[in-house]
């Protein structure tokens, strides 16, 4: 069930002609920087994603008191977050990488996935890294797609890890606990 649900996301995705795609990731990019914003929440260290496959590009609208951390391959199944030196950033397997050993944990994470549901479950590309990294996480979880990659249901399991918000192009949907 989870390889159709990865394929009907994939074939949802390579629809989106490149300028909806770009002008979609704008109005997405727009909903979450006033959605976090508007969070209750203080923070300072914001773990963010290198974009691959026509996952949304996010332009956050951050003030300069913001660190960005980029996720980086520990071996073959683990990953942590490496604070965001943009000017030392080189493209990987996985999109951009950056190389260091200063590990440190994101308050807020902004993680994509190939579809989400209303209720924020969310389907990975089946490698399972983030489920991993999540499954001890303590700050905040937000999955961001664009509106046409929201799911009515996705298969899950105990190893799946659900968000606390889903941010679209549209709209913001919260989890339920």
């Amino acid at each position: 069930m989870k390889t159709h649900q990865r394929v009907l996301a994939k074939d949802i995705l390579s629809s989106i002609s490149e300028d909806t795609y770009f002008e979609k990731s704008k109005c997405l990019s727009k909903v979450l920087s006033q959605f976090l914003r508007d969070l209750n929440f203080h923070f300072t260290k914001v773990g963010v994603f290198s974009p691959i496959q026509k996952e949304p590009l996010w332009f956050l609208e951050f003030e300069d008191n913001y660190n960005y951390y980029l996720p980086t391959m520990l071996d073959d199944i683990a990953m942590g977050f490496i604070p965001a030196d943009f000017h030392k950033v080189v493209k990987g397997e996985y999109g951009l990488k950056i190389d260091g050993t200063d590990f440190d944990e994101p308050q807020v994470l902004i993680i994509p996935g190939l579809a989400f549901t209303k209720t924020c479950k969310r389907l990975g590309r089946g490698k399972g890294y983030y489920d991993r990294y999540l499954a001890t996480f303590k700050g905040l979880k937000v999955g961001i797609c664009f509106e046409e990659q929201l799911l009515e249901d996705l298969e899950t399991t105990s190893l799946d890890v659900n968000m606390d918000y889903v941010v679209t192009d549209k709209t913001v949907y919260k989890g339920i606990k």
